[in-house]
């Protein structure tokens, strides 16, 4: 009887560890994805800065990469768009790097790059991440308080936004088309739409 509570005893601490093994490997997973944002967030910075078009858009692309493919880890589990259960995956904390007090200056910038026309390249890179990251994006810290919403539905933005997905040309009408499901969810841009038949 003593060997058999001995074992379910040892069975229970196995457990216990393995769990919490399984914790710190996710806290070193989120603590992995925010420092790689930070990084990445810091060069196209640093690029933008520069007038250095052609490598901001790369780092952007591999932002985007980046975001999507952890977004898409959380919403195998998720589907629901606005679930609070983001926080405890690595794209909150990529999310919340991008939003950062100091960092505001990055979603702007990512936002003046997609509305800029003398570059097509840049334009497309910033207008993949915006889309690739705009799910998350649009619930941090929630929809009322969101940046990236406030910056969205601006009248500048939504024009470009409307005349993307009007134009039809490609890849700019794909990431215009995603940007304004976004968009959609403020009440002035949704009664636009609906005015502009789209």
């Amino acid at each position: 009887m003593a060997a058999v509570g001995g074992a379910a005893g040892a069975a229970a601490a196995a457990n216990e560890q393995e769990e919490e093994t399984r914790w710190l490997e996710a806290m070193g997973l989120h603590a992995g994805a925010a420092g790689r944002a930070e990084e990445l967030i810091e060069e196209f910075l640093e690029a933008n800065n520069q007038l250095d078009g052609a490598h901001a858009a790369q780092v952007l692309n591999r932002m985007a990469y980046f975001f999507e493919e952890e977004e898409l880890r959380f919403r195998t589990q998720h589907p629901d768009l606005f679930s609070r259960e983001r926080e405890s995956f690595p794209i909150w904390d990529m999310l919340e790097a991008a939003v950062r007090p100091g960092t505001h200056s990055f979603l702007q910038d990512v936002f003046s790059a997609v509305e800029q026309r003398r570059d097509d390249v840049l334009q497309a890179a910033a207008g993949r991440f915006l889309a690739a990251a705009g799910p998350g994006l649009a619930n941090v810290p929630s929809l009322q308080h969101s940046h990236f919403m406030e910056l969205l539905t601006n009248d500048s933005m939504e024009d470009k936004i409307f005349k993307w997905v009007d134009e039809a040309k490609l890849p700019m009408c794909c990431y215009g088309a995603g940007l304004l499901s976004f968009a959609l969810l403020d009440d002035a841009c949704a009664d636009e739409t609906v005015r502009r038949n789209l």
